[in-house]
């Protein structure tokens, strides 16, 4: 989750990588101090931020893994099936991923 003053957004990002290759729509997390606001775990514009997310990755083939212990409530896992290749296939390129940077 990339958290700014006033709005956030989960991202997606390799575990070996830097930059993010997709990003939720931002939703608000600033508030006036009298204004109540839910915990960001229960506010409905966060859940649908990470529903969306989860949703485009989970469409672009992405699998959705067990979460890792003792990880936060929007560390979600995915990974890319593996395609079994015959042993005369070429390994296919990987594909091409729009970088976003924070």
């Amino acid at each position: 989750m990339w958290h700014g003053y006033i709005a956030s957004r989960f991202y997606a990002h390799f575990a070996d990588g830097d930059g993010a290759f997709s990003v939720s729509p931002s939703f608000q997390t600033w508030s006036f101090p009298w204004q109540e606001r839910p915990p960001i775990q229960e506010d409905p514009a966060a859940l649908d931020a990470l529903e969306s997310l989860e949703s485009e990755l989970l469409e672009q083939g992405w699998e959705k893994m067990r979460r890792a212990p003792g990880s936060e409530w929007y560390e979600l896992r995915f990974r890319r099936p593996r395609r079994r290749r015959s042993v005369n296939q070429a390994a296919e390129p990987a594909p091409h991923l729009r970088a976003v940077r924070a």
